[in-house]
Parts: C-alpha cells; sequence; structure tokens
C-alpha cells in the first residue's frame, strides 16, 4: 500500500483538516471558542463516518474488474427496487 493512501491529519491554527491524497477528500472541523479537543475530534470522526471516505478506501484497495463493478451496481439497483416497491405497496 503506498504511502499516499494512508490518511494525513494536519492540525495548524485550532483548525482541523483531513487530506486523503489518493482520492482529494477534504473534511474540515473549525474548533469553537471553549470547545475541548476531545470533542473536536468527535465531530471531525463524526463527519469522517459519514462522508465514505474509508467506504471508498476499502472498496478501491483492490482492483476490481468492470463486469465486477457492472454486476455488482445491477444487484445494487435490483435490491433497491425491491425496497422500493415493498415500502409503496
Amino acid at each position: 500500500m503506498s504511502l499516499s493512501t494512508y490518511p494525513i491529519i494536519l492540525y495548524d491554527n485550532w483548525h482541523f483538516s483531513f487530506l486523503l491524497l489518493s482520492f482529494r477528500t477534504m473534511i474540515e472541523v473549525n474548533i469553537k471558542d471553549n470547545e475541548s479537543l476531545e470533542r473536536a475530534l468527535r465531530r471531525f470522526k463524526k463527519k469522517w463516518e459519514r462522508s465514505g471516505v474509508l467506504k471508498d478506501v476499502k472498496r478501491k484497495a483492490f482492483y476490481e474488474k468492470p463486469s465486477v463493478t457492472k454486476r455488482i451496481a445491477k444487484k445494487q439497483t435490483i435490491r433497491r427496487a425491491i425496497r422500493l416497491a415493498k415500502f409503496n405497496n
């Protein structure tokens, strides 16, 4: 695994930035007045989890053939259609 796939956390002047170089994703958390560092890190982790960066890293960790990608997308579309049909009826 190359070094560019690991997350880099920068701390600069009360400002956290998460930069994942291979996917060009930036997540920022501005620390408010009288806010503890632990609370800011907790907000950062929540934003990071919601953004789906980790999911992309795991998905792109190994090469996936285009036919497999299409097959997975087709299965997800069918599953989504079934789920929507279940709730609409």
